[in-house]
């Protein structure tokens, strides 16, 4: 049954009545459409064309009950399909006419179906009902899909095992290519060989000498590689997790610190970055106010500042400090003087070459 007519069922069974005034449905008394006045709101439409076939149409309690009958033993009801509108009247009146009753008009064949709740519209020039067909046309429909399926069956499991094979070998590629962490069997933090030796290339673990008796060169790697991690936003504070661990890992192995002080400046580089990154994601968010961006802003370019600070250091760090100049031309101009050598300033000597102009 529609909503449309259970709303005027239950308009009715509150002792009021509803008519149709112009593009208007007038409800009296307002009392009895007031608990269900949304719903009437939402399906004012709907309630207004029943109203107007009803008033037009003749009395449909004569094949309600055949019509049911008809429905349930013919057609099949589903959200995805369409059936034509003439087809199915035409079965209709065959059904009556084959149990010597009498058949409907087309009119009243669209006024059962609305009345039952289905929706219909013109797509080409032809009439179609939304949600029910034949059932004949859908046993026939999955008959043959069935047997497409069948037909086909062996190459596409052919086909799916042999994705799945190169994908399990691709995966198996991809982890022996990338050394690093990884989760083992029991579920446990894991790296293999490969790894360890790659954090020690990172954090130099081979090339430094412990002073401490409580941890070896490996322990206190792993101890300034979790720094790093823990220090980085998409850890969220926990470094226990093999994408943490290995992004951090490739992060600072991918600027190749060559000794103890270049590995702190690239662990806060790293650091730095990731938090960067993570308040300019913030400031990005949909539904929050100005004030709540600016200071997600903000901090992100401090903390850019910072990273362009430690990064100058690094290069200046790894430049020894010096800074070299070089003069390609020298203009002396008339009465002028011109010093070209080495100068050190106070100290008055050098070799030092006068020229006179």
């Amino acid at each position: 049954m529609s909503a449309a007519l259970e709303l005027i069922r239950t308009v009715k069974a509150n002792g009021g009545s509803l008519r149709v005034e112009r593009d208007s449905l007038v409800i009296s008394p307002q009392s009895a459409g007031i608990p269900v006045v949304d719903e009437l709101r939402a399906h004012k439409w709907e309630i207004m064309r029943l109203l107007e076939w009803s008033a037009a149409a003749p009395d449909l309690d004569e094949w309600r009950e055949p019509f049911v009958i008809w429905l349930d033993a013919t057609c099949t009801r589903h959200p995805r399909v369409f059936g034509g509108v003439s087809r199915l009247h035409l079965s209709y009146c065959e059904w009556e006419i084959a149990r010597d009753g009498v058949p409907c008009t087309r009119e009243m064949f669209e006024g059962l179906l609305s009345e039952f709740g289905f929706l219909m519209g013109t797509v080409g020039g032809v009439m179609l009902v939304s949600g029910l067909t034949f059932r004949d046309d859908i046993e026939a429909s999955l008959i043959a899909a069935e047997k497409k399926v069948e037909s086909t069956g062996g190459i596409l499991m052919a086909k799916l095992k042999a994705e799945q094979q190169a994908t399990t070998e691709s995966k198996a590629l991809e982890v022996r290519s990338s050394p690093g962490f990884r989760l083992n069997e029991k579920g446990e933090l894991a790296i293999d060989l490969a790894g360890s030796k790659r954090i020690e290339k990172a954090f130099l673990g081979s090339a430094v000498e412990s002073q401490s008796t409580d941890f070896d060169n490996h322990s206190l790697d792993m101890m300034r590689l979790s720094q790093v991690v823990l220090a980085s936003a998409h850890a969220r504070g926990k470094s226990d997790t093999p994408e943490a661990m290995n992004l951090a890992l490739d992060g600072v192995a991918a600027l190749a610190p060559r000794d103890g002080m270049e590995v702190m400046l690239c662990s806060q580089l790293i650091a730095l970055h990731s938090q960067s990154m993570e308040f300019l994601r913030r400031g990005m968010l949909d539904d929050q106010t100005t004030d709540g961006v600016d200071r997600n802003v903000n901090r992100a370019t401090r903390l850019l500042r910072a990273f362009a600070t430690i990064n100058e250091c690094l290069r200046t760090y790894r430049g020894g400090g010096q800074q070299k100049m070089t003069v390609e031309h020298v203009t002396v101009q008339a009465g002028g003087q011109a010093i070209v050598g080495t100068v050190n300033k106070g100290a008055g000597e050098g070799n030092v070459q006068k020229i006179d102009e």
